[in-house]
């Protein structure tokens, strides 16, 4: 049961100090005069987030309280959802759409659904999308792609696709293409440096989206499998 004396969603929530600046709850400017298209909102309550995430500022075993913890390196404050959407409404601003982000909590999912529905009635003229993951197929595709192209193995324009956009053929000899497979490498996570982010996109299991580890032979059979290679 919520607390009424707490401030916790769905009646409050988190917002980034840039959603900060641009709705004037914060003075600021922005570097080389930047304007913010994204509105970007984290779910909150008192016991925080019972995720252990050790890439994410608010992990549970990260020390500190956590309301003085960090979600994404800036500060993100706690205001009314009331006075968000007023000053949605109110302030100007380039905002063109809004993203809610969860925390691991039991309340989280029914909290999110309460809130976006708070925003559609505001009839405020954003887009407020609900995105869920690519299949699987498609999304190793889109690995393979980007690991070929960043590594100069091939071109959008030497690639082939259908009329929904579905990569047909990556555009380079299929013997090459195999060997790259094989090593595994366009399926571990990719970014930083040492950072590989384990199990942040899926659940554990033989579906792993991105592996925070060298595939295994098994592994890359199964990828071929979604690959779905002709």
């Amino acid at each position: 049961m919520l607390n009424v004396n707490s401030k916790e969603s769905p009646e409050y929530l988190r917002m980034s100090l840039a959603g900060t600046i641009t709705l004037g709850f914060r003075r600021g400017r922005f570097y080389r005069n930047a304007a913010l298209h994204c509105l970007n909102l984290l779910l909150t309550y008192t016991e925080g987030c019972s995720g252990n995430c050790a890439y994410c500022g608010l992990s549970v075993e990260r020390q500190g309280s956590y309301e003085a913890k960090s979600f994404i390196r800036v500060d993100w404050p706690t205001y009314p959802l009331d006075e968000i959407l007023c000053r949605l409404d109110r302030e100007e601003h380039d905002l063109k759409r809004i993203c809610i982000s969860m925390i691991t909590n039991p309340r989280a999912i029914s909290d999110t659904k309460l809130v976006s529905q708070r925003i559609l009635e505001a009839k405020l003229d954003f887009s407020l999308s609900h995105l869920s993951p690519p299949p699987l197929g498609q999304y190793r595709r889109i690995q393979l792609a980007q690991y070929l192209i960043e590594k100069d193995l091939t071109c959008v324009d030497d690639s082939s696709f259908s009329q929904e956009g579905d990569i047909l053929n990556f555009g380079i000899d299929r013997e090459v293409l195999d060997e790259v497979i094989q090593a595994g490498r366009p399926f571990k996570t990719s970014g930083c440096p040492g950072c590989n982010r384990p199990y942040a996109n899926s659940r554990p299991g033989p579906e792993i989206r991105n592996y925070p580890f060298s595939p295994a032979r098994e592994d890359v059979e199964r990828v071929r499998e979604q690959i779905c290679l002709r």
